[in-house]
């Protein structure tokens, strides 16, 4: 992060195009980020507009509030950018990068360009069963959504942070009620919002095969990128320009402490002294590394052999509970912490 302001750009696609995304997900994921990226680059560019390479980061979401198919993306872009000898430039407008219309239209035209020419290359025939989905597309405005810049830091790497860590749905939102066996889903009514108020909370009924459905349409594809960096927020262009940019931009080492503190407190990590054995709570404990798996990674992260017929199911020997010892159980682990009872 960088000591400027930052414009929270969202970029949505019409709702037309959530059959291609249900088809060719990761397609039309990649042509999203390419196409947001694009637009930005492009305007900035413009000496009009900015005249230099800004930065954006750049998170994935595919639902709305009531879990509905939602594509878009969030991006928070820098208010200024680097101009080719290196130095930081300013928009030229006040509060914002470019003419609301104009990013617009811009985003439309490169987005609608990109996705053709994908699926011309990688499925010609499907191409042409939604060409006239896309051509309906082509009629009417499509939404970029811009803030004004802010240039409070702490409060854009909290709200990414949010952000990059959000679901769907939460556990506390959605219950089940086996009597009338259906899922009740709280979400947020935009709908009846008021102006300057927040948005009112409603209760969504669902059948459960539905409510499955809902929740499974938003796992994205195995290995995809759901969050990215542009421009100078990259690490080769970071590196490159962080000598030229004046210092009253550049961020301290507080994002990476307060980066680590957040990992450490969502995974829940204790320190060394604080772990202890729930029997006895002995603190006498050792920590050992067990080297990485690659079976195991290339099956549980990876994805590979997940669309192979199943495994026959191994038989299951019941335990039986007065046996002074229970039979050993194989278990694939990646990190083994050992606690030791005290000696009494």
């Amino acid at each position: 992060m960088l000591k400027c302001p930052y414009q929270h750009i969202i970029f949505t696609i019409p709702h037309e195009l959530n059959y291609i995304g249900k088809g060719h997900p990761k397609l039309l994921y990649g042509v999203l980020f390419k196409a947001a990226w694009l637009t930005i680059a492009q305007l900035a560019k413009d000496p009009e507009h900015v005249g230099g390479t800004p930065g954006m980061t750049a998170v994935l979401h595919t639902f709305g509030s009531d879990l509905k198919h939602h594509i878009h993306l969030h991006t928070l872009v820098t208010f200024g950018g680097v101009s080719k000898d290196g130095k930081w430039v300013w928009p030229k407008r006040k509060n914002k990068i470019a003419p609301y219309r104009k990013i617009c239209s811009t985003f439309k035209t490169i987005f609608i360009k990109e996705l053709e020419s994908q699926l011309q290359k990688i499925d010609p025939s499907y191409y042409q069963t939604v060409k006239g989905i896309i051509n309906s597309t082509k009629e009417v405005r499509w939404c970029v959504h811009n803030t004004p810049p802010t240039a409070h830091t702490k409060i854009i790497e909290e709200y990414l942070g949010r952000y990059i860590c959000r679901i769907g749905v939460s556990n506390k939102k959605i219950q089940y009620d086996e009597k009338q066996q259906i899922v009740k889903m709280e979400y947020n009514d935009y709908t009846n919002q008021k102006p300057n108020e927040a948005a009112p909370k409603a209760i969504k009924q669902l059948d459960p095969i539905v409510a499955m459905r809902q929740i499974m349409i938003h796992v994205l594809p195995p290995n995809f990128q759901k969050v990215r960096t542009y421009g100078i927020m990259t690490k080769s262009k970071s590196e490159k320009i962080k000598i030229t940019i004046p210092e009253l931009i550049k961020e301290n080492g507080q994002t990476i402490r307060t980066l680590f503190q957040i990992v450490k407190a969502l995974l829940q990590i204790p320190d060394e002294e604080e772990i202890k054995c729930v029997s006895c709570q002995s603190t006498d404990s050792e920590i050992e590394i067990i080297k990485p798996d690659a079976e195991w990674y290339n099956k549980h992260i990876r994805g590979e052999g997940r669309n192979k017929s199943p495994a026959q199911t191994p038989k299951i020997v019941p335990i039986d509970p007065n046996a002074s010892s229970r039979p050993e159980v194989s278990m694939e682990t990646k990190v083994k912490i050992k606690v030791e009872h005290a000696k009494i």
